[in-house]
């Protein structure tokens, strides 16, 4: 493993992006009820949302320092590792939804960490996110109970 990796773990922007997820589930806006409490929620969301990028664009710094004589083939893999999300991302969200689809991305990332730092006590976190990404498409236990101050409990069907 290349010693640069050291310095940030792979499983932080796994950690930050699950945990974002659920700071954004638990701060539901309410258009109809705009205050301090809307700043206070709007403050959590955007802090705890910002911190899986941080350490995304944290993770291609080090990739970039780490493999710097191979600056053409680490940028084609960066490009074609954004399109494929891309492709991937509209029939995903078709399919498991927003949220399962939050989850599947994070441990995916997961396996890019592993495949970045060859660090083998990643494989079985990496089982665990995909299961937790299957567990709650199946459940549904981690869900979005309330938008723009409305309960979603009711609703059928939406897209």
């Amino acid at each position: 493993m290349n010693p640069v990796f050291r310095l940030l773990p792979p499983w932080r922007g796994v950690l930050t992006t699950v945990t974002a997820l659920l700071v954004v589930l638990a701060h539901p806006l309410s258009p109809a009820a705009p205050g301090l409490s809307t700043l206070a929620s709007l403050a959590w969301i955007y802090g705890a949302a910002a911190l899986p990028f941080f350490f995304s664009g944290c993770t291609i710094t080090l990739a970039i320092t780490a493999w710097s004589a191979r600056i053409s083939r680490l940028y084609l893999y960066d490009l074609a590792g954004a399109a494929l999300g891309c492709v991937a991302l509209v029939p995903l969200l078709g399919t498991l939804g927003a949220i399962d689809t939050v989850l599947l991305v994070a441990a995916l990332s997961l396996a890019g960490g592993f495949l970045m730092s060859r660090r083998a006590w990643l494989l079985p976190l990496l089982g665990l996110g995909l299961g937790l990404a299957a567990w709650n498409h199946a459940t549904g236990t981690i869900a979005l109970r309330e938008s723009k101050g409305l309960s979603e409990e009711s609703v059928v069907f939406s897209r």
